[in-house]
């Protein structure tokens, strides 16, 4: 098994590595992201607990959003998820027929959580980065959301983005156990021949 270390380290570049190398790095890298997402939509689902059981006044704000509750912060995230994501599609050739060959349900999963993330998610965020910066508001409602002050979209912030986070970590946990299994490495080897 790869360690952290080793998995990171930039100066081994993908085709040097031997193929079981590069896909124990992209096991790797894959179950960092997919670890981050989860403990992301742990938050989501604190603020449905606390807006829905705890009946909060304020805007629920999670675990740990007393200190990262600021739409900067989500923004960040959002793009270094999205483009995690889209580096290792596109890092480990993941387009190439041999990984949908290999595992249809999980390129598709991989494929449609990059679309999610890195295409609508990222793009919600960017509105209410604007919306926030522009006019001041917080919580910003985004394109399709509203806030109790803010926004005339169909659904409530809270719910809106519990949604998309479920989306995309029940995607990504998809695709991480359809790559999980013994050919992969094999893949790897394969999708890296011109």
């Amino acid at each position: 098994m790869a360690t952290i270390s080793e998995a990171l380290d930039v100066r081994a570049r993908p085709e040097v590595l031997s193929p079981v190398q590069r896909y124990r790095r992209m096991g790797l890298v894959f179950g960092m992201a997919l670890l981050l997402q989860v403990a992301h939509f742990a938050e989501h689902v604190a603020q449905i607990y606390q807006k829905n059981v705890q009946h909060v006044k304020t805007p629920p704000h999670g675990l740990l959003g007393v200190w990262l509750d600021v739409e900067w912060a989500h923004f960040i995230y959002n793009v270094g998820l999205g483009l995690a994501i889209v580096m290792m599609f596109v890092g480990y050739r993941m387009w190439r027929k041999e990984w949908r060959q290999y595992n249809v349900v999980a390129w598709v999963a991989l494929v449609a959580a990059m679309v999610v993330q890195a295409g609508w998610h990222v793009s919600e965020h960017a509105v209410k980065m604007y919306q926030y910066y522009a006019h001041g508001w917080n919580p910003a409602p985004g394109i399709l959301g509203h806030t109790p002050k803010f926004g005339t979209g169909p659904f409530q912030v809270v719910y809106l983005h519990f949604w998309y986070n479920l989306a995309v970590t029940a995607l990504l946990v998809v695709a991480y156990l359809g790559y999980r299994a013994y050919r992969a490495p094999k893949l790897a080897e394969e999708s890296w021949r011109s």
